[in-house]
């Protein structure tokens, strides 16, 4: 398609809108960080600076202090996962796959969810049994027994047969932008396959049952192996 004519305005618009986007979710952290201190403290009910070894705080309500700070951290972690993946997940509802032109609705949505993602505790998962979960939850379609070290972001146009392993720095690419345009696309790789170390899979890519690409390999848009 002849590439599109973008304004100005247009332009400008989305980026204030992917720079506030992009600045209330660093802040969410900081947030998160703030709201632990000050349970902790609460629990305390003394100053941050007051000292705790060996004194009658070694214990509250009957928890020693380093589980119910463990706790606190847990709670962090948990927030700090779980809000990305709710608001990605919320993000990508309704986007199907075709060409968008940049600086549009869809892009800057496509673009936050991805930003939610790869910015997340989600990517420490990655080479973890934990993760095939995480991202069926964000709409992935992931077999039994797979094996990802990397994370897919965002995961929704993405589908994996059963026992596949995807190997650390692998990189499965669901968009392109090009002439103006943002395409999306699905890749869809089949049960048994191995896509080795540092690979890039393009949007529109097919990879059949058992399947191999090599470490530092790259398969094309649209192409089938």
């Amino acid at each position: 398609p002849a590439p599109p004519r973008h304004s100005t305005l247009r332009v400008l618009a989305c980026g204030l809108a992917q720079a506030a986007g992009l600045y209330v979710w660093l802040l969410l952290p900081a947030l998160a960080a703030l709201v632990a201190l000050y349970r902790l403290c609460d629990i305390w009910d003394l100053p941050v600076r007051a000292p705790l070894a060996g004194s009658a705080l070694d214990t509250v309500a009957g928890l020693p202090l380093d589980t119910l700070i463990a706790m606190e951290a847990g709670w962090l972690v948990l927030s700090l996962l779980v809000v990305p993946m709710a608001l990605s997940r919320l993000l990508m509802a309704g986007v199907r796959p075709g060409r968008y032109p940049l600086w549009g609705v869809v892009y800057l949505r496509f673009w936050l969810a991805h930003k939610l993602l790869v910015l997340s505790p989600l990517i420490l998962l990655a080479g973890s049994p934990l993760l095939p979960p995480m991202l069926r939850l964000l709409g992935a379609r992931i077999g039994r027994h797979c094996h990802l070290g990397t994370v897919i972001a965002p995961p929704s146009l993405v589908t994996i047969g059963a026992g596949t392993s995807l190997g650390y720095g692998a990189r499965v690419e669901v968009h392109t932008v090009e002439g103006g345009w943002l395409r999306l696309a699905p890749v869809r790789i089949g049960a048994g396959c191995g896509i080795g170390t540092n690979s890039v899979v393009l949007p529109g890519a097919v990879l059949g049952d058992g399947a191999t690409v090599g470490e530092q390999s790259l398969v094309p848009e649209d192409t089938e192996i």
